[in-house]
């Protein structure tokens, strides 16, 4: 990553890169500190708690960020193409539509 910001551009995206980082790791800090607000209860846990508790993880708050912004960018990609190849059949498919409406 760029150390340095050449423009206004760059000292925004770099002001919000941290700003997300920063978000982030006080929602891991919280759930590794039990106040996580009912993300983690009992046997069913949130997939932060279980990297949390992973030892390659666990005292590593920069690699779990790191994982967090993956899964957050891996989602997005599964739902934009999921809602593309509805839209996609929506449109060319009068059968699925009508039963749709």
């Amino acid at each position: 990553m760029l150390k340095y910001a050449y423009t206004a551009h760059d000292r925004r995206f770099f002001k919000n890169v941290k700003t997300l980082r920063n978000h982030i790791k006080k929602i891991i800090q919280e759930v590794k500190d039990g106040k996580a607000g009912g993300l983690a209860v009992g046997e069913q846990k949130d997939i932060i708690s279980i990297i949390v508790e992973d030892p390659t993880y666990k005292d590593d708050l920069e690699a779990i960020t790191d994982e967090v912004i993956v899964m957050f960018i891996a989602g997005t990609k599964t739902v934009q193409g999921t809602t593309t190849n509805f839209i996609g059949q929506y449109i060319n498919n009068e059968d699925l539509r009508h039963k749709f409406h």
